[in-house]
């Protein structure tokens, strides 16, 4: 047991910074804007998106939440992800 615990106070060091220093918030709306042009010409509106979970360990789930928080939000691009196809 005192092994596992012990394993479990030295992984943080091993884990790889997922914040790219270099990727600004700028970036984000330029590609949005780009994004939402073009779902708008494609789909005349905006685009929903049904997501269908055929057995994961939610790890979709939560980069499509993540997704729709308030330093992504693509929801003002015109996606959006619904719980009904209709």
């Amino acid at each position: 047991m005192f092994k596992l615990h012990l394993k479990i106070f030295k992984t943080p060091g091993n884990i790889i910074p997922s914040q790219n220093k270099d990727f600004d918030q700028a970036d984000i709306v330029t590609v949005g804007g780009k994004i939402e042009n073009k779902v708008k010409k494609l789909f005349r509106g905006s685009l929903a998106i049904r997501q269908i979970d055929a057995g994961s360990d939610n790890a979709c789930e939560q980069e499509l939440v993540a997704l729709s928080n308030s330093f992504y939000d693509i929801e003002r691009f015109g996606i959006h992800f619904v719980a009904s196809p209709r």
